[in-house]
């Protein structure tokens, strides 16, 4: 770190760029108490602004609050991630610019916190009021490939109980306001069909007593062992697999329910939801199948119904799956594959199913064909009503062109995807908020000072700019101002960042011809909104 010295303005300029930093970025993750340490020691620096240096004594002040800002970063860092990840924090500053490291260079020390794949063992959903056991039981579990989400709020968690599916609800018994009992007790209410595991600090006979009587059967005790934690987790989610695999299985074929295609839908919307990630649907329906069970009889259609669902799991990948929906239609649920993609998949069942041959008996040989319409998940208000009707719609199509044949859900014609440009030298805001926008389809780039901006505005001028006031080389208001004076970018929509909420500035920039302002730290979904509706 640089310190604030008499005549030496870029040292001032590198701390006051610190605390701004961790104020905005800290403010954004809803750390309070290290946003506001932060806005402390910035508000102090920029009451010398003008002077350009510190006294003596106020220089103690900034060097103790930089121990303490460090300090409190420190314990966040290990209540989330544990002792090891302290060592990565701390080279997550990088001493000659004082900024913060993005993501990416901090992607060793929280690499177990990613969430996990399609492939993930289970959901579950982690409720207490402790964040340290949140957090310790959330690793572990991470670590094993369970997808966790974790809420202190007993009232929230209900709600998320009804907008999300989990295998598994984790819940300690004793919280203040509402209790594991009301917790269990809502599940029940709403009918929702997942175990429950209460977990209990309190050597209370009485209240494992209740909770058998209640249906609770499964318990941890506090503190929590991991081998422990993670049998009775392995354990449960074994038996609610078997289970799931008789209530969700087709008896006749093998394949998953209608029901259960119900059930996975959700999933996968949620997901792409959450996280963007995009999904297909396949509509598949045998050819002439009513002529060969009236010809041969309802048994050797129960046979070519048999077989052809072993054609189609053996050409699937390991994470998709294949629903009776109904008679001789059938349903693929392919994650995170393109329409392009799930073509390949069936046109590869397609040619299975062709070399499958079926014998009716005292007949000669009989093949089999089928038709396919596909449609796939790009907005995340469809619903699966809405979504398997344009995979119908693609299926009636093939049909109609003669069968044996694949055809893509008719799409609207696509949009150019627009473009949207961050300034920001906060490497990890520009981050959040690429994650953020990444579902709205957006085509994202990032400049990290005011001449790298204007240098790519000329090259590839984006549809909308998120300008951040304080840049090093050239600010904010600079670039905003030569924009604005270039009649080549004069519509360019820009929409100004400032951890500063003063009037005059923000009145200073909008009269330059900003479109809008938006100050750190921000809500994520109000950007959002700023952004759709200049767009």
């Amino acid at each position: 770190m640089y310190l604030v010295t008499k005549g030496k303005k870029g040292g001032y300029e590198a701390v006051h760029r610190f605390f701004h930093s961790v104020k905005g970025t800290a403010g954004t993750l809803e750390l309070e108490e290290i946003s506001h340490s932060a806005e402390k020691l910035q508000l102090l620096l920029e009451e010398k602004e003008e002077a350009g240096f510190l006294e003596d004594h106020e220089i103690v002040t900034v060097i103790r609050g930089l121990g303490e800002v460090l300090i409190l970063m420190e314990s966040r860092m290990e209540e989330e991630f544990g002792k090891e990840s302290k060592e990565n924090f701390r080279g997550s500053v990088a001493p000659e610019t004082g900024e913060l490291l993005s993501t990416e260079d901090m992607k060793r020390g929280l690499s177990h916190r990613e969430p996990s794949s399609i492939q993930a063992t289970g959901r579950i959903l982690l409720i207490d009021d402790e964040v340290s056991v949140l957090n310790f039981i959330g690793n572990i579990l991470r670590n094993y490939d369970y997808e966790v989400m974790v809420s202190p709020d007993p009232e929230e968690a209900m709600e998320t109980l009804k907008s999300e599916a989990f295998d598994l609800v984790i819940v300690d018994v004793v919280m203040p306001g509402k209790s594991g009992f009301d917790i269990h007790e809502f599940i029940l209410r709403e009918k929702i069909h997942i175990p429950v595991v209460f977990l209990t600090g309190v050597q209370n006979k009485e209240l494992r007593y209740r909770a058998l009587r209640d249906g609770v059967d499964h318990f941890l005790e506090k503190p929590i062992e991991p081998a422990e934690l993670l049998s009775r987790v392995e354990g449960i989610m074994k038996k609610q697999h078997n289970k799931n695999t008789e209530v969700f299985t087709d008896e006749l074929t093998g394949a998953f329910s209608r029901k259960y295609f119900t059930k996975r839908f959700e999933e996968e919307k949620q997901r792409h939801h959450r996280q963007g990630k995009f999904f297909s649907i396949a509509f598949m329906d045998l050819d002439h199948f009513k002529e060969a069970n009236d010809t041969y009889g309802h048994l050797f259609g129960d046979e070519v119904l048999k077989g052809f669902v072993e054609c189609i799991r053996r050409n699937l990948r390991e994470y998709d799956q294949v629903f009776r929906y109904g008679g001789d239609e059938f349903l693929l649920l392919l994650p995170e594959t393109t329409n392009e993609e799930a073509y390949i998949v069936v046109e590869r069942i397609r040619k299975s199913v062709k070399e499958k041959v079926f014998t009716p008996e005292g007949e000669e040989e009989y093949q089999i064909s089928f038709s396919s319409g596909i449609a796939m998940m790009k907005e995340p208000n469809v619903s699966m009503r809405e979504l398997v009707e344009k995979a119908d719609e693609a299926l009636y199509r093939a049909k109609e062109k003669g069968r044996n044949q694949t055809i893509y859900a008719p799409n609207k014609k696509e949009q150019r995807k627009r473009k949207i440009l961050i300034v920001d030298d906060t490497l990890l805001i520009a981050n959040l908020i690429k994650t953020r926008l990444a579902y709205l389809n957006y085509e994202i780039a990032h400049a990290q000072d005011g001449e790298e901006a204007l240098e790519m505005i000329r090259k590839f001028p984006p549809d909308l700019v998120l300008l951040d006031i304080m840049l090093p080389k050239l600010t904010g208001t600079e670039v905003l101002k030569r924009l604005k004076g270039d009649p080549d970018y004069r519509d360019l929509k820009i929409i100004m960042i400032s951890a500063k909420n003063k009037e005059k500035d923000i009145l200073s920039n909008i009269r330059l011809g900003a479109n809008d302002f938006i100050t750190k730290p921000f809500s994520l979904e109000v950007l959002e909104e700023k952004i759709k509706k200049l767009l």
